[in-house]
């Protein structure tokens, strides 16, 4: 599968300029960051502009989950920022069912 490079992608959608591009390419080299990291660092773009191409980019859901009642049980199967595991955590039904959901975080450390 082949998913266009993030920089074109923010380009193409007019939140950053070819310049910045070529000014966080610069920074990130020295950084050894992500590039959404290093514009969201230096101010080119928000972390909801960066999380919202990303998620276009990946084809994947996004939840916000600052905005979502998890109850604390719950919450232990959220991963940690850098985190890249794959969690299982119960879910019930409306008839009260228990099933399993799965999920990885694709933002996990760079390898």
């Amino acid at each position: 599968m082949h998913t266009k490079r993030l920089g074109d992608m923010l380009l193409e959608a007019g939140l950053i300029t070819e310049e910045q591009l070529g000014e966080a390419l610069k920074y990130q080299a020295q950084e050894k960051e992500r590039l959404g990291t290093t514009l969201v660092k230096h101010n080119y773009i928000t972390e909801k502009q960066l999380i919202d191409t990303l998620r276009i980019q990946l084809g994947i859901e996004y939840i916000d989950l600052s905005k979502v009642d998890i109850t604390p049980e719950m919450s232990r199967y959220v991963p940690k920022p850098g985190e890249n595991i794959i969690q299982t955590a119960p879910y019930y039904d409306e008839d009260g069912n228990v099933g399993k959901i799965q999920g990885q975080n694709p933002f996990g450390p760079r390898k």
